[in-house]
C-alpha cells in the first residue's frame, strides 16, 4: 500500500468504462504523476472489477521497462477517504498514440511526427512487448489508446486490467476458453475470436494492426 496524504488531484485527464484518472502531484517535490481511481458502477460488477484491478497491480508492480508505464504505488481508500481503489503510475504528458494517429488520419499530422518518430513508436512497442513476453505475460488489450506518449513523444504500454501472467511451460499454449471476449474488436487475432483462446500470438497480432496504423494512418477494416 503508498500513502497518498502528500498527494494532491488536479485535474481529470481521461475516463473509461470503469475508472477515472486524474493528474496528479507530490507535494513533496512538486513531481506529477496520473491516478487512476476506480469507479464501482454496480454491486453485481464490483467483485469482477476488484479482480481485475488486483492483476493489473500484481502484474505492473513487478514490470521495470521505458516502454512499460511506471507504477508507482497503490492505495484502496481515495483521496476523499472512499473506498475506491487508486493506481499511481507516472504521467505520460503527451496523450495517446491513438490521438495522434487520429490527427493524422485527418490530415492534422504534427509538425514532428515523420517517419523517424513513427519508427520510434514501433521500436518502442515491439520492445516492450518483447520483454512483457520474456516474462510470460500477455497484455490482451493492446491498442493505440492503450500506449501512451511521454514528454518526448516515445511510447508507454498501459493498462494491463486485462492482462494475464503464465507459467513459463504454458507460455506458448492457448490459455483456456474464455465465457466473454476480452480486447477491442479491431485489434483482435482470427483465432481467438473462433475459440477464445488467448496466446502471446494474439499480442503480436494487435501489434501488427497498430504498426499498419502508425505507418498509413488508414482505418484498418
Amino acid at each position: 500500500h503508498f500513502s497518498l496524504d502528500n498527494f494532491k488531484k488536479l485535474d481529470k485527464i481521461g475516463k473509461g468504462g470503469f475508472s477515472e484518472v486524474f493528474k496528479v502531484q507530490d507535494q513533496t517535490n512538486e513531481k506529477i504523476y496520473a491516478a487512476k481511481i476506480l469507479v464501482k458502477k454496480s454491486a453485481q460488477n464490483s467483485k469482477e472489477l476488484i479482480s481485475r484491478l488486483a492483476c493489473e497491480v500484481n502484474i505492473i508492480s513487478k514490470l521495470n521497462h521505458p516502454a512499460v508505464l511506471k507504477f508507482i504505488g497503490y492505495n484502496p481508500i481515495d483521496f476523499e477517504k472512499r473506498a475506491r481503489p487508486v493506481i499511481i503510475t507516472e504521467y505520460a504528458s503527451n496523450t495517446t498514440l491513438e490521438y495522434i494517429i487520429h490527427l493524422a488520419r485527418h490530415n492534422k499530422t504534427l509538425p514532428f511526427w515523420n517517419d523517424t518518430m513513427r519508427l520510434i513508436s514501433i521500436y518502442g512497442i515491439a520492445s516492450g512487448m518483447q520483454y512483457l513476453h520474456s516474462q510470460n505475460i500477455s497484455h490482451h488489450d493492446l491498442k493505440p489508446g492503450n500506449i501512451l506518449m511521454d514528454d518526448f513523444f516515445f511510447p508507454k504500454i498501459a493498462d494491463f486490467g486485462l492482462a494475464e501472467t503464465q507459467k513459463e511451460e504454458q507460455s506458448e499454449k492457448p490459455s483456456k476458453p474464455s465465457t466473454s471476449m476480452k480486447g477491442t474488436p479491431k485489434y483482435i487475432a482470427p483465432e481467438v475470436w473462433k475459440k477464445s483462446q488467448y496466446t502471446k500470438a494474439g499480442d503480436v497480432y494487435a501489434f501488427s494492426i497498430i504498426m499498419y496504423e502508425i505507418m498509413t494512418s488508414l482505418v484498418p477494416f
